[in-house]
């Protein structure tokens, strides 16, 4: 977590870690679902949660399993900078594998989709970020992602694919799981936050098997303003107006710049019985985080 303050992120998602401590000047938003916790964090000097019913959701995208966080948004100007959509709805997610090569489809994450979906309606907004593991491969590309999730528009800016899965498996080619998705914005840098060599608390082992350890993956949206310059002659004067305007779309003129630092994918994919016991007192202390009660308290004592 201390990712988030080095490197001022807006937005991260951090998955399958049984406990993340408080990070000053965060919030979390927590899915619980069997052995797979998914925390969406968010930086709330500069956010702020849009609490409507069907603003946000949290569940499990197959069964009990693979935890996702709906959030939509509202930017507390001016501390999130002049260019940032006034709301984005912002997705956590630990996606399935996929049978083979082939990407998933949208009947594989229904309930995610759907989740999506009636957020960007709810806020009226057509905006929104992915930050997750998706296990889909090279063969997959990001774009692929973003239509199968149903993202309004064609427009698709990503993290390039990098070599971030698994330790367990010394970061094959292929395994370009981890990635940050949007559909608005002009540019995306990306930057893996771990190289080699890595520190050994990475090969974490429980009988005999390693933890498939992920890098942590930062993503950088830039978003452009437009400038558009009218000009109006009447006898004996020239009027000049100059009006900018944000615009998330491609082929923009140069303007003023905004960097969006705009999701840290810090994932630690640890082996079985601890997250599993932690997850099980949870629920049976009334604490299942998909519940909406509790997805309000978890927010605020991670604050």
């Amino acid at each position: 977590t201390d990712f988030l303050k080095t490197h001022d992120v807006d937005f991260a998602n951090l998955v399958e870690l049984s406990y993340v401590r408080p990070v000053e000047g965060f919030s979390a938003m927590v899915s619980g679902c069997t052995g797979d916790f998914t925390y969406l964090y968010y930086n709330s000097d500069r956010w702020e949660r849009i609490d409507d019913q069907g603003a946000w959701d949290l569940g499990c995208i197959v069964g009990s399993s693979r935890g996702f966080v709906v959030q939509a948004f509202k930017a507390l100007k001016p501390a999130a900078g002049p260019l940032v959509p006034d709301k984005v709805v912002v997705v956590g997610a630990h996606f399935p594998h996929p049978g083979g090569t082939e990407p998933l489809s949208p009947s594989d994450v229904a309930h995610l989709v759907s989740s999506i979906s009636t957020a960007l309606k709810t806020v009226q907004s057509d905006q929104v970020v992915l930050i997750a593991d998706t296990n889909e491969f090279r063969s997959t590309s990001s774009a692929e992602i973003g239509d199968y999730l149903g993202f309004p528009g064609s427009e698709r800016q990503s993290t390039s694919l990098e070599r971030t899965c698994c330790v367990d498996n010394n970061f094959q080619p292929d395994t370009t799981f981890d990635r940050v998705i949007a559909n608005f914005g002009a540019s995306m840098k990306t930057d893996v936050l771990m190289n080699d060599p890595l520190p050994s608390w990475v090969r974490q082992t429980r009988g005999g098997q390693t933890g498939a350890f992920h890098k942590p993956l930062l993503g950088t949206l830039t978003v452009l303003a437009t400038t558009t310059t009218t000009t109006t002659t009447e006898p004996g004067s020239t009027t000049s107006t100059t009006t900018t305007t944000v615009d998330g779309g491609s082929g923009l003129s140069a303007g003023e710049v905004a960097l969006i630092v705009i999701g840290a994918l810090v994932l630690v994919a640890a082996v079985g019985f601890l997250i599993y016991y932690l997850w099980r007192q949870r629920q049976l202390q009334g604490e299942r985080a998909r519940d909406a009660p509790v997805a309000q308290g978890a927010a605020n004592l991670l604050a």
